[in-house]
């Protein structure tokens, strides 16, 4: 009996213990006070340190590893801050905060559409791809049939989004690299029409192949509602990433290579 009891004891011991220095080796990379002294703070804490696009790791109030989702949920709330840590370069942890203080609803809608997002990421992860059935401007067909056992990266995006336009030197440098690659499709969904795409792409280099009039896939079969915005499809048919970052594509494609 008094083994037992001994041996009870060691391993509370022990748990105690160990619990006690995994949370002792959490730094924050900011003072959550400093975040949570004003609006403004809180505004540029989240600007700078809450990404939700790269992979990461999550943690609870207590240090104890927490799915994404559940995470996500609780930041949703409103009722936490995303503390990130101090992790090894190119690592990223978060752990909830319980926020204590009254804060303004900017910074806190702000906060909540960071959240939302990560969970709409979430929820198209690994699932199958809709179907689809495009023709680009230049009349070729793309459906499951004759792009499986392809990867298929596509870039969400209309005319008169700047930011979409502003990134496309960048996309393309990433298409630049994978050149070579005929298990690589490059695809662009686009809001416009055939007329107004074309005029713009004779005075811009995009080197995506463009489908026009995409609203039907991206809004209404993916639910996509923020642009730029980008989708990784697996040589499976599944979805391997939903990011709004270009620098996500290439990293996530660097994996999938």
């Amino acid at each position: 009996m008094k083994l037992i009891i001994k041996s009870v004891f060691y391993c509370l011991y022990a748990i105690v213990i160990l619990g006690c220095k995994t949370q002792k080796d959490f730094e924050p990379l900011v003072d959550p006070v400093t975040i949570l002294q004003g609006s403004e703070q809180l505004t540029n804490y989240i600007t700078e340190y809450v990404n939700f696009d790269s992979d990461y790791s999550a943690f609870d109030t207590q240090g104890v590893s927490i799915g994404k989702k559940a995470f996500l949920e609780e930041v949703h709330s409103g009722a936490y801050l995303p503390l990130r840590l101090k992790t090894d370069q190119g690592e990223n942890s978060y752990q909830l905060y319980k926020i204590k203080v009254l804060i303004e609803d900017s910074p806190k809608y702000y906060l909540i559409d960071k959240a939302n997002q990560g969970l709409f990421q979430l929820s198209l992860t690994g699932r199958a791809a809709p179907k689809f059935e495009f023709v680009d401007l230049k009349g070729h067909r793309y459906n499951q049939e004759n792009t499986k056992g392809k990867i298929l990266v596509m870039k969400f995006w209309f005319i008169g989004c700047v930011a979409c336009v502003q990134e496309m030197p960048e996309v393309n440098k990433i298409v630049d690299k994978y050149k070579g690659r005929k298990d690589m499709l490059f695809i662009s969904l686009a809001s416009d029409k055939a007329k107004p795409l074309n005029k713009f792409l004779k005075n811009t280099t995009f080197k995506y192949e463009t489908v026009a009039n995409a609203d039907d896939y991206m809004v209404d079969s993916l639910g996509i509602k923020a642009f730029p915005s980008h989708l990784i499809i697996g040589k499976d048919g599944k979805i391997k990433k939903y990011t709004m970052e270009y620098a996500e594509v290439g990293r996530q494609l660097e994996m999938l290579d």
